[in-house]
């Protein structure tokens, strides 16, 4: 059993444990510190690092890079001269902030971490696409100023994360879309005609194409994208489709308990709703799973509230058990597909050992020793 299905198992025990059993929060904070410890300091495992190392090391920046990332690697590289460690504090903060969230929307916190990593986690903590991540850091950060109506701020959130990646683009109607007020039956009909209509991978470059197709900079960088070969299945019908509606219906049927659990119930309810449409996109063609991943840490907190003690029944336990089981089984195949997870490394533990690699034997380390290989190959944007 490899590391990443362990600690998936491991937070379904404690997250079922939680529904039953009211635990100190001290419990919880010394396993999200342990959890960081693995999650945000990978050595050898992933792959956008190798780039990123060498940049950090050699100031040798790509003129393609956004210039916020830019002025964060040389203003850092000053400061902090071990690239893992630089690396692994932009993790750690990326998660607090993810966590702060989930603590502060009364999430049951073992299972948002399990769906968390289940669905994309492990990609952003792991293989990290390190601009992307720190995006997504910055546009869950901007979440408190929604909520406090405080456009200024966020607008300079968001534009703040698009100076690391220019996804973040997406993330700007937010704040006027934090609040859905259509029936949740409507929403169910709404997301299944969405998902056929949008099943086609040409209708959907088709209708791609017919809204920003004059933009030359975005058919540049889309045909850079679509070329590198990150085609997804497209498929209308599949046991993930099928499992993802499912987990829709779930969060519709307990809409009021989402919204109302905090302050930020009806952003959550909202952002996970947008999640769902957007796992669409990401069925037809594999790059969009990057602006899925924007809204990943809604619809972890969504689920997770569910499963608090103070709505725990029968039938919620027999559910989140299944959704555990689930979890395991897409994050065995997730690590499984490629040789960027397994064999893990830890820098820490490398570091306390005094057994440091050079970057010549890191490079191709996994590569070299996984029994797993990539299943396409695509270029890292």
């Amino acid at each position: 059993m490899n590391t990443y299905t362990i600690i998936i198992i491991i937070s379904l025990i404690y997250g079922f444990l939680n529904t039953k059993y009211k635990f100190r929060n001290n419990i919880t904070y010394f396993l999200l510190i342990l959890l960081s410890f693995i999650v945000c300091f990978g050595y050898m495992t992933g792959s956008d690092w190798k780039t990123y190392e060498l940049m950090y090391d050699d100031q040798a920046i790509d003129e393609r890079m956004e210039v916020g990332y830019v002025l964060l690697n040389n203003t850092l590289s000053i400061i902090i001269k071990d690239f893992f460690v630089y690396l692994g504090l932009l993790k750690v903060a990326v998660f607090l902030i993810m966590c702060k969230l989930a603590l502060r929307s009364k999430a049951n916190i073992p299972i948002f971490v399990m769906l968390l990593l289940s669905f994309g986690g492990f990609y952003l903590f792991i293989d990290n696409p390190l601009r992307n991540f720190l995006a997504i850091g910055f546009c869950v950060l901007s979440c408190k100023y929604i909520v406090r109506e405080d456009l200024i701020r966020y607008i300079l959130c968001i534009l703040i994360a698009c100076s690391f990646h220019l996804s973040a683009l997406i993330f700007i109607p937010a704040y006027w879309l934090s609040t859905i007020k259509i029936k949740s039956k409507w929403l169910f009909v709404i997301y299944i005609t969405f998902f056929i209509v949008f099943s086609t991978q040409s209708f959907l470059l088709d209708f791609i194409n017919s809204i920003f197709g004059s933009f030359s900079f975005f058919n540049e960088k889309f045909a850079e994208y679509i070329d590198s070969d990150l085609y997804g299945t497209g498929k209308s019908i599949s046991f993930g489709n099928v499992f993802n509606i499912a987990l829709l219906i779930v969060i519709l049927r307990n809409r009021k308990q989402i919204v109302s659990s905090s302050i930020y119930g009806n952003l959550i309810f909202s952002f996970s709703y947008y999640y769902f449409l957007l796992y669409r996109f990401g069925a037809s063609f594999s790059i969009f799973t990057r602006l899925q991943l924007y809204f990943v840490v809604f619809f972890s907190i969504s689920l997770s509230v569910i499963f608090i003690k103070e709505y725990s029944t029968l039938y919620k336990r027999i559910l989140l058990l299944i959704i555990g089981v689930y979890c395991v089984l897409i994050v065995n195949l997730t690590v499984t597909s490629s040789e960027k997870y397994i064999p893990y490394s830890n820098y820490i533990l490398y570091t306390i050992t005094n057994n440091k690699k050079p970057y010549l034997v890191r490079l191709n380390y996994n590569l070299q020793h996984s029994p797993y290989k990539s299943t396409y190959k695509g270029t890292s944007k």
